[in-house]
């Protein structure tokens, strides 16, 4: 019987995508808690294998547009706040699909130009009865600051690395542009991260193994030791480990920099919340 030391861990899963049984890349994803409900989370361009931006196919070998993706999870026990698996016991999950009639939702009000896709996962998988993990519901959540050079991890599977079968790798950056300011005209804001292919979908945390850090609101549960206000500062010390979910990375602005994107938590939601269906992919 082993243990995991961060639930963060349980809430991501690598993807494969592939096209009649043809592995054309993997990518991450991670699960996100709207309507009561888990969905799955990852970028709009690791299901349609296309770019963002200029819709060529990512594949550039053969052209390969996805239309399967799978993933799998843990078995597991949840006892109070502590996950505890055995074995090498597993959930597996597969979804195939028509260009033409994608299953995904995109984001209300922007639509196929933002690089975030959402798959309820009791729609699409009505037996799945495991209990999932999701970013935005975990323990020891809090309102952390998000301010320039902050720390950053970015939770994920670059090319398709994981540890005993499902856990992602950890990397981690900073914030590298005014949080509250829009990067490239989006609700995103750039960090500065060493990041691989296979990464985007990651989810992405602020993250505090105990101590003391600036926060937007005090909290008010027992995972504080204390706090202390500074006219509009406010700075709290916590006996545990804590964090906050921020949004999801959507890979480098080019392939020459370590600046990536990270499209912030409140477009997850939206998507979620509220998504339209996905466009065709052509």
């Amino acid at each position: 019987m082993n243990s995991l030391k961060s639930m963060i861990s349980l809430t991501t899963t690598k993807l494969q995508l592939a096209f009649d049984g043809a592995i054309l890349a993997t990518g991450s994803a991670f699960f996100y808690e709207a309507h009561g409900r888990p969905f799955l989370v990852t970028n709009r361009h690791n299901l349609t294998g296309r770019d963002q931006n200029t819709g060529k196919p990512l594949d550039t070998k053969n052209g390969g547009i996805p239309n399967t993706l799978k993933f799998s999870m843990p078995k597991y026990e949840r006892r109070g706040n502590n996950i505890e698996f055995t074995g090498q016991q597993e959930w597996n999950f597969e979804l195939r699909w028509q260009l033409t009639n994608p299953p995904w939702l995109e984001h209300p009000a922007l639509g196929d130009k933002a690089d975030i896709v959402a798959l309820d996962l009791l729609k699409h998988w009505k037996d799945s009865q495991q209990p999932v993990a999701c970013v935005n519901t975990l323990p020891h959540s809090h309102f952390l600051s998000i301010l320039p050079a902050g720390s950053v991890s970015v939770v994920g599977y670059p090319f398709g690395v994981s540890v005993n079968n499902h856990y992602p790798i950890w990397i981690t950056g900073s914030i590298a542009s005014e949080p509250n300011f829009d990067a490239d005209g989006k609700p995103a804001m750039y960090i500065d991260c060493r990041t691989n292919k296979g990464a985007s979908g990651s989810p992405v945390f602020s993250v505090l193994n105990g101590g003391t850090a600036p926060v937007d609101e005090v909290p008010t549960t027992n995972d504080m030791s204390m706090h202390m206000n500074f006219g509009n500062f406010h700075s709290a010390a916590f006996y545990v480990p804590v964090q906050r979910f921020l949004g999801i990375y959507s890979g480098r602005i080019n392939a020459n920099s370590d600046i990536g994107l990270l499209w912030r938590e409140k477009a997850v939601g939206e998507v979620c919340q509220s998504g339209v269906p996905g466009r065709p992919v052509s």
